[in-house]
């Protein structure tokens, strides 16, 4: 996940001279690299971009993601955005294509962990980051490190350590967003909120 924050904030930083479509098929390439080059480490296996990921879905579709690997019995499906279009819509799209696979597998009994991560090189607004959370999305920007990201950086066991890990275990994922018989005690804009508070505080313990 830091690897994935370093990426978004280089992209952001970069200006290209080619198309949307190549610079948007290059950011595409290069998160790909990055799974790659921790596969190995981390037990990752990962796939090539723009990969059709083929597990049942309730539609019977089957959806392309810019980047995906497999981590243990949890499936990550990656989301690239290098566009000043506000975020919302491809947003919504991504996690209609989640929630496809997850229905899909639900239909047939079976046990499917898909996690959604979308990587932005615009700070993504508010409304759509409480859409993301709700739906168990991680949306990295270059001004949204991600809680796993910050809490390396921080020495284990003190006060902001303890808060964010208070938090990761709050942050809903897609083990627990359809399971509607679970009462949610914290709503996605409270989570944001938190969020926000602890990104503030990291950035003048770490960043200072």
């Amino acid at each position: 996940m830091s690897s994935f924050y370093s990426l978004v904030k280089e992209e952001a930083k970069t200006k290209r001279k080619m198309t949307r479509t190549r610079a948007g098929h290059l950011f595409e390439d290069v998160t790909a690299r990055k799974i790659y080059s921790h596969a190995r480490s981390l037990g990752l296996r990962p796939n090539p971009p723009r990969y059709t990921l083929n597990y049942p879905t309730f539609s019977g579709l089957t959806y392309q993601f810019d980047g995906s690997f497999n981590l243990g019995n949890a499936v990550y499906v990656v989301e690239c955005k290098r566009t000043k279009i506000p975020a919302k819509v491809h947003l919504h799209y991504f996690n209609s294509q989640i929630l496809d696979y997850l229905f899909g597998a639900r239909a047939k009994k079976d046990e499917l962990v898909m996690n959604g991560i979308f990587l932005s090189t615009v700070r993504v607004k508010r409304n759509s980051m409480i859409y993301a959370i709700a739906n168990g999305i991680m949306v990295i920007d270059p001004v949204s490190p991600p809680l796993e990201h910050m809490r390396s950086t921080l020495e284990e066991g003190s006060v902001l350590f303890r808060a964010i890990e208070q938090l990761l275990e709050k942050w809903p994922d897609s083990r627990t967003i359809l399971d509607f018989g679970r009462v949610r005690r914290w709503s996605a804009s409270d989570l944001l909120k938190e969020y926000r508070f602890l990104c503030k505080r990291w950035r003048s313990e770490v960043e200072a």
